[in-house]
């Protein structure tokens, strides 16, 4: 799932978690990169995880993730 300061939990429904993750980048320059991931446990009858990335962004351009596309996602996931 992600562990330490560069992980944040957006959202938490039952086995799924959507998280953010900062990635430093030395090709932009040692600039922060934003993934937005969700994290499903135990996914499927054999206990698997799985991640579908749903974002990713250069903090540059943009402050925060696109809270539509996480709705739309989870909407989806369901």
């Amino acid at each position: 799932m992600g562990i330490g300061k560069h992980f944040h939990v957006l959202t938490r429904t039952g086995q799924l978690s959507i998280i953010k993750a900062r990635f430093f980048c030395q090709s932009l320059k040692k600039k922060d990169l934003r993934v937005i991931y969700a994290y499903i446990d135990k996914c499927q009858a054999i206990e698997l995880i799985g991640i579908d990335f749903i974002e990713i962004y250069f903090k540059g351009d943009r402050e925060n993730e696109d809270p539509d596309r996480i709705k739309s996602y989870l909407k989806n996931y369901s």
